[in-house]
């Protein structure tokens, strides 16, 4: 007589653990789709905020570079070095280099001169410099460019 109720509770119990299990099973799959659903969200979002952060730090960073090296342009235009000073013909010459230094471009190192001595009066009474390119303390010429 228990002989057919334990085959009965076995059968029973068996089929209710084959019901949890494949339920568990159901919701074990539910649960980890969602979690790898969020996962990948989380992912993407980190990922974005990533190449946003990114972004805005390169873009800076090249806006800073840009800067100090439009900066050193200006400084390094500015260091005229005095190379040589040429007395002779009546005249004091002042040879002159300048090195202009830009990102990706080689040195270029221009020579120019200017007759220092002659800047004075012209002597026609009109109490001004000699305003015409001959011989002012304030004509450059470029005499030799080095690209």
């Amino acid at each position: 007589m228990l002989s057919g109720y334990e085959t009965e509770v076995t059968t029973q119990l068996s089929k209710y653990e084959t019901e949890v299990t494949t339920l568990l099973s159901g919701y074990e799959t539910e649960v980890t789709t969602m979690l790898s659903g969020y996962e990948t969200e989380v992912t993407t979002l980190l990922s974005k905020y990533e190449t946003e952060v990114t972004t805005l730090l390169s873009k800076y960073e090249t806006e800073v570079t840009t800067l100090l090296s439009k900066y050193k342009t200006e400084v390094t235009t500015l260091l005229l070095v005095v190379v040589e000073v040429v007395v002779g013909g009546g005249g004091v010459a002042v040879v002159v280099v300048l090195g202009i230094i830009q990102p990706g471009v080689q040195t270029r190192t221009l020579f120019f001169w200017t007759d220092i001595s002659s800047n004075q009066d012209d002597d026609d009474d009109d109490d001004n410099d000699d305003d015409d390119d001959n011989g002012s303390g304030n004509n450059y010429k470029i005499i030799y460019v080095n690209d």
